[in-house]
């Protein structure tokens, strides 16, 4: 979801509001229904990896994709942690304990 919304961000010739963003990942992605609180998070978060920037103006808050933030959605790659990119046909990485050894029960 927070992919979709940069690439929409990064796509925009003009800066965009959250709602605006909504739509637009709303018609992009049929299969994302976002609300625009969920999508104002999203742009938060990219802000603070440095991907958009917030302008406040006319009673409105705007928001832009960084040169940083355009580069990661023509990448597709948003720098999602480990837990956030796993999938569920990716197997989970097993500890090796070494032979003759138990492993404790948590």
């Amino acid at each position: 979801m927070r992919t979709a919304v940069l690439e929409v961000l990064a796509h925009s010739s003009e800066p965009l509001m959250a709602k605006e963003v909504a739509t637009a990942v709303t018609n992009g992605y049929p299969s994302l229904k976002p609300t625009v609180a969920v999508v104002r998070d999203a742009l938060n978060s990219h802000i603070s990896k440095g991907r958009a920037e917030r302008e406040s103006r006319q009673n409105a808050v705007w928001y832009t994709a960084t040169e940083a933030g355009s580069k990661a959605a023509a990448n597709g790659a948003e720098g999602t942690s480990a837990s956030e990119g796993a999938t569920a046909d990716e197997p989970e990485q097993a500890t090796s304990v070494p032979a003759g050894e138990e492993v404790a029960a948590s």
